[in-house]
């Protein structure tokens, strides 16, 4: 008999909830309770749409336009202060934000939320 565990998210597409927090000392930068959809926008491409949780509010934050960069579930998005990086590591999704002068403002980590 074989061994039965669950199946590991191959995809960075879904739906993800997490926390986005702070890094360094960046006074306009708040801890975040986060909210991301990410969806495919054509072959390579991905758009994430995120939102902030605030009280019982969704905030919506923008959709960034992503590129993925390999098959080891990553994409890159760029934004006027600089990039993000997230990818698939241990079945969450974890995102770095690097500013354009290379200091790294936050981290996130999220879990796929469960379907509605």
């Amino acid at each position: 008999m074989g061994h039965v565990g669950h199946q590991q998210p191959t995809t960075l597409l879904g739906r993800w909830v997490g926390d986005s927090h702070c890094v360094g000392a960046h006074p306009a930068c708040h801890e975040e309770h986060v909210l991301y959809q990410i969806d495919s926008a054509g072959r390579g491409r991905l758009t994430l749409r995120g939102s902030r949780i605030a009280g019982r509010d969704t905030v919506p934050m923008g959709d960034l336009s992503c590129a993925v960069t390999d098959l080891r579930l990553e994409t890159v998005c760029g934004i006027p202060a600089g990039v993000w990086h997230f990818s698939v590591v241990h079945g969450r999704l974890e995102g770095v934000l690097t500013l354009a002068d290379s200091t790294v403002m936050r981290h996130v980590v999220a879990h796929r939320a469960q379907p509605h």
